[in-house]
C-alpha cells in the first residue's frame, strides 16, 4: 500500500501541475471562469495528493523495522 500511495501522491500532483498551466492559459485568454475552475482543481488534487502521501506515510510506520517500501 505504501507504494501504491505514494504513486497516487505522484500523480495527482503531476494532475494538479497540468491544471495550473491550464488556468494560466485561460487566464491569458480571458476566459476568466475556466481558469478559476481549472485553479480550484488543481487545489483539491494537491490536497488529494497530500492526503495519499500522508497515508504513505502511516502505512510506512506500520511496516516491520528495517523494511523500506
Amino acid at each position: 500500500l505504501v507504494i501504491q500511495y505514494r504513486q497516487q501522491a505522484r500523480d495527482l500532483m503531476d494532475m494538479a501541475m497540468r491544471l495550473e498551466a491550464e488556468a494560466q492559459f485561460y487566464a491569458q485568454r480571458q476566459n476568466q471562469e475556466q481558469a478559476q475552475r481549472s485553479r480550484d482543481l488543481a487545489k483539491e488534487m494537491r490536497a488529494a495528493a497530500e492526503n495519499a502521501e500522508q497515508l504513505a506515510r502511516q502505512y510506512q510506520q506500520q511496516l516491520p523495522h528495517g523494511q523500506v517500501y
